[in-house]
Order: structure tokens, then sequence, then C-alpha cells
């Protein structure tokens, strides 16, 4: 005896359904955690550096920035970023401070660095950035607590110096004519260092 079969829907296919969705869920929950640390990686890298580049860290303490991130369907996204400025030079094993060692190479004429040594050395941003993720929907995801991501970046200040600058607005050229002024030596250089002319 024949039976028409078509149109039903086998057993095997009634359970393969639960099984395929919860694949696709869990694809989408881990697809969207990743994209979340990826994000929060990518704020921590562009305000450290924004910041490192603007000067906009206080000397003491630090400065907080909310990143803005972009909207994704059933997806909430909040964060924060710290960014604090730290000495450059700490932790130095092999090498020595940039100053210390230029003062060394300038043991001879030890007078050429004191107009422009700065008060410190150089300086580093870090950045840390805290970001929770939560989901509007499906309910057991939007049930479940936040997932967190936390990264971190470090980028080096930039530091430009300029003759406008307290010390460097005249450079070497009073240490340059202390020496000079030392014999008659200056009468060589009557319009080499112009910013403070011969003083002897």
């Amino acid at each position: 005896m024949r039976t028409d079969r078509r149109g039903s829907v086998t057993i095997e296919g009634v359970m393969v359904l639960p099984i395929a969705v919860i694949v696709i869920v869990l694809g989408q929950y881990l697809l969207e955690a990743s994209l979340h640390r990826q994000e929060t990686a990518v704020s921590a890298r562009l305000s450290t550096v924004e910041a490192a580049s603007a000067r906009s860290v206080p000397t003491s303490g630090c400065s907080s920035d909310t990143p803005d991130f972009s909207g994704r369907q059933t997806v909430e996204q909040t964060g924060e970023i710290a960014r604090c400025r730290g000495d450059g030079e700490r932790g130095l094993s092999r090498e020595r401070p940039v100053w210390d060692a230029l003062e060394t190479a300038a043991d001879p004429w030890d007078e050429i660095l004191r107009d422009v040594r700065p008060r410190g050395g150089p300086s580093d941003i870090l950045g840390t950035a805290t970001a929770d993720m939560t989901f509007d929907g499906p309910a057991f995801l939007s049930e479940e607590d936040p997932a967190s991501a936390r990264q971190r970046f470090i980028w080096p200040e930039k530091v430009v110096w300029t003759h406008a600058d307290d010390g460097f607005e005249e450079g070497h050229d009073d240490v340059l004519w202390d020496e000079l002024c030392e014999s008659e030596t200056w009468k060589l250089f009557p319009n080499v260092f112009p910013n403070v002319g011969p003083q002897c």
C-alpha cells in the first residue's frame, strides 16, 4: 500500500530545527562579543593617540573619554576610557634615560644643556578602555549579565620644542658666547649667533 507523504515533515527535520536555532544564536553572540572587544580596542587606541598628540592629559591625574560606539540592532554598548600620563622611561634596564645620556655625552662642555634641558623626561599616555555590551533580545540573552571588555594601549606623548619655548628662544647662543669670549675667537663669528650678539 502506497502513502502520499508530500508536504509532510519528518521527525528528524523537527529535531534539527532547535539545534540549528541554538547554533545560529550562539554564533551571533560570539560574533557580537568579538566585535565588541575589537571596537573597545580601537577606541582605546584612537583616544590614547589623540590625547598624546594634543597633550590634553593633565600632568597629575587622568582624563576620561566616552567612546561613541556604532549602533547595531539588538546590541547596546557603553564604555569609558581613562587616559593617564606616565613616565616614558620607567622600567629601563639596558638603556639610560635620554637626558642622562646627553649629559654624559656633553661632559666636556656641560653648559651646552643648561638652557634646554626640560624639567622631566619623556612621557607616555596610557589609555584603559572598559566597555559593556548587552543584548536587547532574544529573552534568554537579554537576561544575561553584560559582556565586558577591557583594553589597554600606550603611546608616547608628542613633545615638540620650538624657539617660542623658554630656553629655546635664544637657543645655545648664551653658552656659545660664554665660551667664545674666553679668547679672541668671537671675532671670527660676528653674525653666526645673532640672537644674543657678542658679549665680550
